[in-house]
């Protein structure tokens, strides 16, 4: 196999994971307790970080010469949604049975499916948290206690009923 083969073999493999592990951070991000413009940051900032540093290098490698928007978003897809699920990842996993506080879900409200299954019912409850609010998805149609954790890093964690 060729050189040039095998570095965008290995280029399509990274940015593969890249978005498993971002998908992985928008499961992880439904249950924290964590400002958007924070989320925003630690996927933006690797991009911008290593943009100019690796531009000629990735252009060397590939052999093609590419725009460096192209070039941030594919680092800003394999090294941003590293940092963001390790940062979420640390912080759920920290706070299992460690449970602060809880909150009453007694405001259970309810939006359509998805486009085909518009007739099957969502439901999600609003909890504020400080100065966040946060929707969080709701499997049960009691009222029960929502118990919030603090994770490791200072954020809360939300367990599922």
């Amino acid at each position: 196999m060729e050189n040039s083969n095998k570095n965008r073999i290995l280029s399509a493999a990274i940015i593969i994971a890249g978005v498993y592990l971002l998908v992985s951070s928008v499961f992880l991000y439904r249950y924290t307790v964590i400002p958007g413009y924070l989320i925003l940051v630690l996927l933006l900032t690797p991009g911008l970080l290593l943009t100019p540093v690796f531009i000629n290098k990735v252009n060397k490698i590939t052999g093609q010469k590419t725009h460096w928007a192209m070039q941030y978003v594919l680092h800003t897809i394999s090294s941003g949604s590293l940092v963001l699920f390790i940062f979420l990842a640390i912080n759920f996993l920290s706070a299992q049975n460690k449970s602060t506080h809880s909150y009453v879900a007694d405001d259970i409200k309810t939006i359509a499916g998805s486009h085909g299954q518009s007739d099957k019912q969502i439901s999600y409850t609003v909890i504020k948290n400080g100065e966040i609010e946060k929707t969080i998805p709701y499997f049960k149609a009691t009222t029960e206690k929502i118990k919030i954790s603090e994770g490791l890093l200072g954020f809360d964690v939300i367990s599922h009923p």
